[in-house]
């Protein structure tokens, strides 16, 4: 069956915890609370990462590749948030996805 963005958050949850737990390998099992909560961790900071990502596209200059704005993106993080950025692995899986394409 099809399901829409409609559906009760509960539902959506339970299915996201779900899924994570039949795929999470040897990893630990979590809870609906404890996968929620990461999901708003990770959303947050691939929000702010966007932010910088834009400016460090902003200030592109001629002859610059995809790595060069990488760079600058995180060295924007770096001296506005005072640490590394450690989500790079979940911006490469959502940062073609539409919420963050919108924008953009």
């Amino acid at each position: 069956p099809i399901v829409l963005n409609g559906q009760a958050g509960n539902h959506f949850w339970m299915r996201v915890t779900k899924n994570y737990n039949n795929f999470c390998g040897n990893l630990l099992q979590r809870t609906l609370n404890q996968v929620k909560s990461r999901w708003q961790k990770t959303n947050v900071g691939v929000q702010k990462f966007k932010g910088h990502y834009k400016q460090a596209v902003d200030l592109k200059k001629s002859g610059y590749i995809e790595n060069d704005v990488m760079i600058n993106a995180y060295a924007i993080w770096k001296e506005d948030e005072w640490s590394n950025f450690a989500l790079e692995y979940a911006w490469q899986l959502l940062k073609d996805q539409p919420k963050w394409l919108e924008n953009a």
